[in-house]
């Protein structure tokens, strides 16, 4: 038979991995319409896990059990969290914490901010962190939130 030429390109460092074999060997099965995990299995032999991430993606749980994988889909909203201590003479004196509850997405949305912002959505918002804006962003941010407690403990106790 007459094979075919697949031509792909990536946009970081080869020896980076990052699933690009597994995610290749997905994008392929779905074209051919056949099984990513037996088409795994005759080629590199991998976990499955990268092909289940792409085939989801969502956040999953992955256990591979001899020739079938359990994939169990969940929620991954973990909370920003950011602590402040104040140590006075070698003597912690108070440490008080900011959170944000919220929901991690799969597609960057905004151009603001830095690290996770553009895939955090907090509480009940609509929009992520980046698209927030930082005037926005930063009062309600984890760090807005610690510093609120922490300025209170200063007030309460400099009187």
């Amino acid at each position: 038979g007459q094979g075919l030429k697949v031509l792909t390109n990536l946009e970081f460092k080869r020896n980076w991995g990052l699933g690009s074999s597994s995610t290749l060997i997905n994008n392929i099965s779905n074209w051919l319409n056949i099984d990513p995990y037996k088409f795994l299995e005759m080629t590199y032999k991998g976990s499955g896990y990268d092909i289940a991430v792409a085939k989801t993606q969502k956040s999953i749980f992955f256990e591979k059990k001899g020739e079938h994988n359990k994939i169990q889909h969940t929620n991954f909203s973990p909370p920003f969290k950011d602590n402040l201590f104040f140590i006075h003479l070698n003597n912690k004196k108070y440490c008080v914490e900011g959170k944000v509850d919220g929901k991690i997405i799969f597609e960057k949305r905004g151009t603001g901010g830095f690290g996770y912002d553009p895939i955090f959505i907090p509480k009940g918002y609509n929009k992520t962190f980046a698209e927030l804006g930082n005037k926005e962003k930063n009062k309600i941010s984890h760090r807005a939130q610690a510093t609120k407690h922490f300025l209170k403990i200063l007030n309460d106790n400099i009187k």
